[in-house]
């Protein structure tokens, strides 16, 4: 079987589609990803996974139509049975690829909420669509109208080997790597550093509680477009000397574990990645309450939510946090349960190939 995606770098798409085609690879499948490449591609060899160069990722009307007879020479060459879209490029290129006589089925993950239009729609066209919340399919079902039949809810899965509570002295060395001392106290996220991601409602909301209490350090870990504004905006809220920015760490959950407290603004997640893996590693996470968000934390049982761009809930919820150690404990205790039970890589990858199962039976 083929994933397809635009490139493999560090964002949610890309780790999930990564993790996904290792644990296929587990599962005995053969497997093989295409796209322009990026350092997550570097590793896939290693896993017993191809990897194909493949011009798959430009919107350009005309460098789409020049690189389509190389893509559908590919998928109809017969060495597929399931081609597995993860974006809207590829997945045009390969719905364009597909005839009645064609070799494949095609499969898509909307892994978002995707504006309504033509560009988007493609998301809807496979034969089965995955949905990894469930916004994401009612946003799916409402907009765009595939078969219900076709859609399957399916969430993402995180590799709990890597993400776990870490040891005392995998935090210590954490800790260290991140500049931290005994005595701080961590809120920290990860990931792109993007408009979507609230990064700028985080440094406003949490600035005056700074302020106030010099044993706070914000650990930003990621980058992107927007990361020399947050830089600014630390600078000119008077916080600069107490945010850290780590930049893209690849292994993030080896320094996950040295934070206090995971903080979330996003105005949208799909899926949430991030928060998932940090509720994985035993944090505790205060959330806006968007997306899938609320399908997986539950306000004062295994996390903290506030309204999405209250920025005064924001900062005391993350108040109440840091004055009660037993509370993070019991909520990061509870949170990693969920995952455990919900988010498991090995469990999410045999659903998904349960999937394929229904378009082509074993044997």
């Amino acid at each position: 079987m083929l994933h397809l995606l635009p490139a493999l770098e560090l964002g949610g798409v890309e780790r999930h589609v990564s993790d996904l085609s290792r644990a296929q690879a587990r599962l005995g499948l053969k497997v093989a990803v295409a796209s322009t490449g990026g350092r997550l591609a570097e590793q896939l060899p290693e896993w017993g996974v191809e990897h194909i160069p493949l011009p798959i990722a430009s919107k350009n009307p005309l460098r789409f139509l020049l690189s389509q007879p190389q893509i559908a020479r590919l998928l109809r060459s017969g060495r597929f049975q399931i081609v597995h879209a993860h974006s809207r490029v590829p997945a045009w290129h390969a719905f364009l690829a597909a005839r009645p006589t064609s070799p494949f089925h095609l499969v898509t993950t909307c892994h978002s909420p995707y504006r309504p239009g033509l560009l988007s729609s493609v998301m809807a066209r496979g034969e089965r669509v995955i949905c990894v919340s469930g916004a994401v399919r009612r946003h799916v079902l409402r907009h765009f109208h595939p078969p219900e039949e076709r859609v399957r809810l399916i969430y993402n899965g995180i590799d709990l080997e890597r993400f776990h509570p870490p040891s005392a002295g995998q935090r210590e060395e954490a800790r260290r790597k991140l500049g931290l001392s005994p005595d701080h106290l961590a809120l920290g996220n990860a990931g792109r550093i993007s408009h979507a991601k609230g990064w700028d409602i985080l440094l406003r909301a949490l600035a005056p509680l700074m302020r106030e209490n010099p044993r706070l350090r914000l650990v930003i870990i990621g980058d992107g477009q927007a990361l020399s504004s947050l830089e600014l905006t630390s600078e000119r809220l008077g916080i600069r000397q107490s945010c850290h920015f780590a930049g893209l760490i690849q292994r993030v959950w080896e320094v996950l574990g040295a934070l206090d407290i995971f903080v979330s603004a996003s105005r949208w997640e799909g899926f949430g990645y991030a928060l998932v893996e940090a509720m994985a590693v035993g944090l505790p996470v205060v959330a806006s309450r968007v997306g899938s968000v609320p399908e997986y934390v539950v306000d004062g049982e295994n996390g903290l939510l506030y309204q999405p761009g209250s920025e005064e809930e924001l900062c005391e919820k993350v108040r109440i946090l840091a004055e009660s150690e037993t509370l993070r404990s019991e909520l990061g205790r509870r949170a990693r349960e969920v995952v455990e039970e919900r988010f498991d890589l090995r469990r999410s990858a045999a659903r998904v190939v349960e999937v394929y199962r229904e378009l082509v039976p074993a044997g």
